[in-house]
């Protein structure tokens, strides 16, 4: 599993040795940024792999754009995609959102 903490700026953990993030790293991959994201797409790459994300920031928006950024997620609670992976359910603002800039449900590019 992969977890990661895409800001932690100001430090709440400021190191991979925290001992609340060396517990945590018995369960998967710890990947802590230490650092704000310059722009969102750095934020979307930070979150790419991410199977948990522990936001400590509120200035770090987690917003539908930014969870269903991560690479994988798929509609649907529970649901498998063509790998047999679960993901995550995409609320319907974030399905809206997606066919409005999409131009469409299953649209791609517009």
């Amino acid at each position: 599993m992969h977890i990661v903490i895409p800001d932690d700026y100001p430090p709440t953990y400021a190191s991979p040795e925290q001992e609340n993030l060396e517990r945590l790293a018995q369960h998967g991959r710890v990947t802590l940024h230490t650092t704000r994201a310059a722009h969102r797409a750095e934020l979307f790459d930070r979150l790419a792999s991410a199977e948990v994300i522990i936001n400590v920031r509120a200035y770090t928006a987690l917003d539908d754009e930014a969870f269903f950024a991560r690479a994988g997620v798929e509609d649907g609670l529970d649901t498998r995609d063509r790998h047999g992976q679960r993901g995550p359910r995409r609320s319907q603002a974030a399905r809206d959102h997606r066919d409005e800039h999409a131009g469409g449900r299953g649209a791609v590019g517009g």
